[in-house]
């Protein structure tokens, strides 16, 4: 069973973030880094509550990336 703070699938994170965004609002914020939405092959793209609540409070709680890390 997988934890309420997981959110699966790019409909139920933009259902999260609410009306002004779009699934491909919610694509572009991933591929920019600009919140906590991951991918990984053969599960998805997920993102969990409380990171993306968090980086929308405060954006520098985002982690950098490197130039090794997708």
């Amino acid at each position: 069973m997988l934890s309420d703070d997981y959110l699966n699938g790019i409909e139920a994170i933009a259902a999260f973030l609410g009306p002004d965004w779009s699934e491909r609002r919610v694509y572009r914020a991933r591929e920019t880094g600009a919140l906590p939405i991951r991918r990984k092959s053969g599960i998805g793209i997920y993102a969990f509550r409380s990171e993306l609540t968090a980086a929308l409070q405060d954006p520098t709680t985002l982690p950098i990336l490197t130039a090794n890390e997708p």
